[in-house]
């Protein structure tokens, strides 16, 4: 089949994107985990974008490293478009073969228009895990 439409010609995208990261002991049982990023797109000759991305993590090991909680913030920034992530994450390690784990999220999509939108979802979960 051949499409000589118009609209197909250009489609073509290019996406380029460069990240730093950093992950730093500071006591023996505490950790934190820094990133950020650029990524860089250009669709059809027209449009471009840039999105900015952040994380920071901190984590933490107790109890003979038996419970691990984390507690993480993410960012993705463009163009007046923002997306806010938060979790945090605790797991207890019960026996060698028994695991408790709880989460908590949330997810905040602010768009750039009221076209675009805003939402805001929440996420717990609590999982009992055996292994057999």
């Amino acid at each position: 089949m051949n499409n000589n439409s118009p609209l197909r010609v250009n489609t073509h995208s290019i996406t380029n994107s460069a990240n730093i990261g950093a992950s730093f002991g500071l006591l023996q049982s505490l950790s934190l985990t820094a990133s950020g990023g650029l990524v860089s797109s250009v669709f059809a000759d027209t449009m471009t974008s840039t999105t900015q991305i952040y994380s920071l993590s901190i984590q933490n090991l107790a109890f003979d490293n038996r419970v691990t909680t984390s507690i993480t913030f993410s960012a993705s920034l463009n163009d007046g478009t923002n997306s806010i992530n938060t979790a945090l994450y605790s797991s207890y390690q019960v026996t060698n073969r028994d695991m408790i784990t709880f989460s908590l999220s949330s997810n905040n999509f602010r768009g750039s228009s009221s076209a675009a939108g805003r939402s805001d979802e929440y996420i717990e979960s609590l999982m009992i895990s055996h292994r057999f």
